[in-house]
């Protein structure tokens, strides 16, 4: 099992693994950070612990794909990629990101323009996306969670990981139940 693998199925199912991996990853940082005049503001040390996660998960999901751009950034993904159709490169914090058309906005943001791939069945994505549908209650509609999720993150086969979610989830299966009329 990978680390990711291990994280994510240390958590438990009534626990959201991916808010608790942050949060463990957080203490972990502000322990071996050493500043104590100049600590880091909490927002960068989450920011931090997220990369990281994303990170171990690409490493593990594409791994073929990071080692070919880490010897040519400039090189065309092999046709049996899953990343054949994106125009994937990796950034300074060696995170694999996808160009899309937003860059051309001059007021979108970098995480907008240029979203961390993640693959679909990996651990972290799933803990991600129980994360929003958790967040947001189990009322938003699937394309309001997309929007939520796209800000961020390009996650492969997101509908059918999304709908195995809400198929799993007790209290989405409890209001979408009909009521049958009384005699």
């Amino acid at each position: 099992l990978s680390q990711v693998e291990i994280l994510a199925k240390s958590v438990g199912k009534l626990n959201n693994g991916y808010f608790r991996a942050i949060k463990i990853l957080m203490k972990i940082a502000v322990m071996f950070n050493g500043r104590k005049e100049n600590p880091l503001p909490k927002h960068e040390i989450r920011a931090k612990a997220q990369e990281y996660l994303v990170r171990l998960s690409q490493c593990h999901a594409f791994e073929e794909e990071i080692g070919l751009l880490k010897k040519d950034p400039n090189a065309q993904m092999p046709k049996s990629s899953e990343l054949y159709r994106l125009s994937p490169f990796l950034d300074e914090n060696g995170i694999l990101r996808s160009k899309s058309r937003l860059q051309n906005i001059e007021k979108t943001t970098y995480d907008r323009a240029f979203p961390m791939i993640l693959k679909g069945k990996c651990p972290l994505a799933r803990s991600l996306i129980e994360h929003i549908h958790r967040q947001y209650k189990h009322t938003v509609s699937l394309n309001a969670m997309f929007a939520v999720l796209y800000d961020k993150y390009l996650i492969l086969n997101l509908a059918r990981v999304n709908r195995e979610i809400m198929k799993n989830c007790l209290r989405c299966r409890w209001d979408a139940a009909k009521q049958v009329p009384t005699l």
